[in-house]
């Protein structure tokens, strides 16, 4: 492995991801997909919730998230009827890391 000394964590990494992300004007990461569909195939009309990432450190056993400034943190929003792929793809736009969780159509609202 790496014997130059150096040490990796999650934390180390996040952070790094961050940096790199800012650098070149990406605002956000996807770090954690929660899938909590009960039909775990249906994929073109599903509802979507999301949180920013540092929320799951209260979590027994999570990777622990930087917290982010309050101008760009994601407290909680949230879509309804749309495809997986929408949903991916507007987690990823938000300004701050975040965690996605899915459900069926109709829950988790």
């Amino acid at each position: 492995m790496n014997g130059g000394g150096s040490s990796f964590t999650a934390l180390s990494f996040l952070e790094r991801l961050r940096d790199s992300a800012d650098a070149i004007g990406v605002v956000s990461v996807i770090c954690n997909i929660v899938d909590r569909r009960q039909r775990r195939y249906r994929w073109a009309k599903i509802n979507a919730i999301i949180e920013a990432t540092w929320h799951d450190n209260f979590v027994a056993d999570t990777d622990i998230a930087p917290e982010v400034n309050d101008q760009s943190e994601v407290v909680y929003d949230r879509l309804e009827g749309v495809s997986l792929s929408e949903a991916v793809s507007w987690a990823g736009q938000q300004s701050c890391p975040v965690t996605l969780y899915l459900y069926d159509e109709g829950k988790g609202i």
